[in-house]
């Protein structure tokens, strides 16, 4: 499908206003329907739909809590953003600008609050800027912009993106769990009195207020509250957005939440989208620091922390579980014990091992692991080698795929 069939199709999912600004990188099934990956200019990363009461996820690790800082920051402050080519984007809808609204944020407990939700919200240097050549005004610095290219010596810090004179009473005025730590807790803005509040999922659930919108940031302890948030925007037909990455271990409403995106998809009365950010192609975190570090996980970690690729097939059983150590056979040849050398000698079982087939039987999701037992003088070993998913095959097409895979082998 070329990328003005895909925006043609979807346009009220991404709300992509020219369909040649959009690439479809990658398609992957998640339950019964597709995810959609693309990747689009870095100023549409905002380009949402504001005008309905929606829940967003936001998965990867590419500057996805910035993004969401900003428009959180734009939404509060009731000022629109103004983006590269002058476009005022303002997130707040239009039946919530003339009124104060009540603004949630929910982090995993009170030093999530302190260290990250703190410092994107109120601190200064969440960005680089720069002064512009042509008109004179400071702007967000650009790389894939040639005159900001090789300038990056004069930018500066972004200031807050709320300012304390921007807070009533200022600092003064700000409800501290701990305000050594910059625990917020509450505050007013003084423009049109917006309430901020602040909760750690691992404290008590909010109880009776509605909110008008709600931000979560990454996991959260416990996930009753993530139905107790949603109950607290009906009245206002609020919002909510979720940013996060897939951890090893399981999210059921993380999960939920993108499985209802992915159902969603392409519908006209759609209220749950899902957006993937990937840190590889972030250029303002572009170094040989992050390459290296992204170079040293198992496919799956990179996968998640770069791609915020959902798979809910490879959340692990057992989480110590590290290829590196748990395999038959080193990265480094020199290692290898006797039982590693039988292996590499032929790249694969040796023909006179005992090889056992467990079958995990099932209609929708059944496997098959394969394993091989070597002769005594190697010792007590089993080597798992091969395996096999089926999705929704009976006993005869099942049967078929494992001749498939063991022909030839004996």
């Amino acid at each position: 499908m070329e990328s003005d069939e895909f925006c043609a199709s979807h346009p009220q999912s991404f709300n992509l206003e020219n369909a040649s600004s959009a690439t479809i990188v990658n398609i992957e099934r998640l339950g019964d329907g597709p995810i959609w990956d693309i990747t689009v200019e870095q100023w549409s990363n905002y380009q949402t739909d504001r005008t309905t009461s929606t829940g967003r996820v936001i998965h990867g690790n590419s500057g996805k809590t910035t993004c969401v800082a900003v428009a959180i920051a734009s939404l509060v402050l009731n000022q629109p953003m103004i983006m590269r080519d002058g476009t005022q984007l303002h997130m707040r809808p239009e039946r919530w600008r003339n009124e104060p609204i009540k603004f949630w944020c929910v982090a995993f407990d009170w030093k999530h609050v302190g260290k990250t939700i703190w410092r994107v919200l109120f601190k200064p240097d969440l960005f680089r800027v720069i002064r512009d050549q042509k008109t004179g005004k400071m702007r967000a610095w650009d790389p894939s912009r040639p005159d900001d290219k090789d300038v990056f010596h004069l930018t500066r810090p972004s200031p807050p993106l709320i300012r304390m004179s921007q807070v009533l009473d200022g600092d003064k005025g700000i409800s501290w769990m701990d305000k050594k730590e910059r625990q917020i807790s509450a505050c007013t803005l003084i423009h049109d009195g917006t309430r901020m509040e602040f909760f750690p999922s691992t404290g008590a659930k909010p109880q009776g207020d509605p909110a008008a919108v709600i931000w979560i940031d990454e996991k959260i302890d416990d996930e009753r509250w993530y139905s107790e948030l949603l109950v607290r925007l009906i009245d206002n037909q609020g919002r909510m957005v979720w940013t996060s990455w897939p951890d090893t271990q399981p999210s059921a409403a993380l999960s939920d939440l993108e499985k209802r995106a992915t159902d969603q998809l392409g519908k006209p009365d759609a209220k749950a989208f899902a957006y993937r950010f990937k840190g590889s192609e972030n250029q303002y975190t572009a170094n040989a620091t992050r390459d290296y570090v992204m170079s040293t996980m198992d496919e799956d970690t990179r996968k998640a922390r770069d791609e915020g690729t959902l798979n809910l097939d490879r959340w692990r059983v057992y989480p110590r579980f590290a290829r590196f150590i748990h395999r038959a056979m080193a990265g480094d040849p020199e290692a290898d014990d006797k039982l590693a050398k039988a292996i590499r000698r032929i790249n694969g079982i040796p023909h006179d091992w005992t090889r056992y087939m467990i079958f995990d039987p099932g209609t929708a999701n059944p496997g098959v692991l394969f394993v091989a037992v070597p002769p005594p003088e190697f010792g007590d070993y089993v080597v798992p080698y091969d395996e096999l998913y089926a999705h929704y095959q009976n006993a005869e097409q099942i049967a078929k795929l494992i001749r498939a895979k063991v022909e030839g082998q004996y």
